[in-house]
């Protein structure tokens, strides 16, 4: 019973490392998104909720 504790807890540690490395890709590619549309929005003088929300509207 101890060795199926040990490989529940390795596989648990594994899934918590993958969930957070999936949030940070997630985090990296929303940022480099706003970044880019950034010049866009400030052009139109648009705020980022009424940006991204027509754009999100759009799809």
């Amino acid at each position: 019973m101890d060795n199926l504790n040990t490989v529940f807890w390795i596989l648990m540690t594994i899934s918590a490392v993958g969930v957070v490395a999936f949030f940070g890709f997630l985090a990296t590619w929303g940022a480099q998104i706003v970044k880019a549309n950034r010049p866009v929005r400030l052009e139109r003088h648009e705020s980022i909720p009424s940006y991204y929300g027509r754009m999100v509207a759009a799809h």
